[in-house]
C-alpha cells in the first residue's frame, strides 16, 4: 500500500494508503464525511509516487464499527494501457 493524498471537488483534502490495480484504485482514509456525504462528489485528483492524476469517484462505503475508516474506490481518467 502507498500514501497518498486525495482531493476530491468539495471536499477537504484526504490523506492515506492507496492500492493500485489496472484502471482502479482502492484509497483508505480516516475521515469524518460519511460514505454517503462522499458518493455526492464526483472527481478530484489523487498524489502518489510524486505525481498527480484524474480520479473519478465509483463508491465509499465504511470499513469499520467506528464510521471513520472509510474505503473508497477511484478510477483513473486516462486508463493504464
Amino acid at each position: 500500500m502507498k500514501n497518498a493524498i486525495l482531493k476530491l471537488e468539495g471536499s477537504p483534502q484526504l490523506i492515506g494508503g492507496v492500492e493500485t490495480g489496472g484502471d482502479y484504485l482502492r484509497f483508505h482514509t480516516r475521515t469524518d464525511m460519511t460514505p454517503e456525504e462522499l458518493r455526492r462528489l464526483t472527481d478530484g485528483q489523487i498524489e502518489m509516487d510524486g505525481k498527480s492524476e484524474r480520479v473519478l469517484l465509483e463508491s465509499a462505503q465504511s470499513t469499520r464499527r467506528d464510521g471513520y475508516t472509510i474505503e473508497l474506490t477511484l478510477r483513473r481518467f486516462a486508463p493504464s494501457a
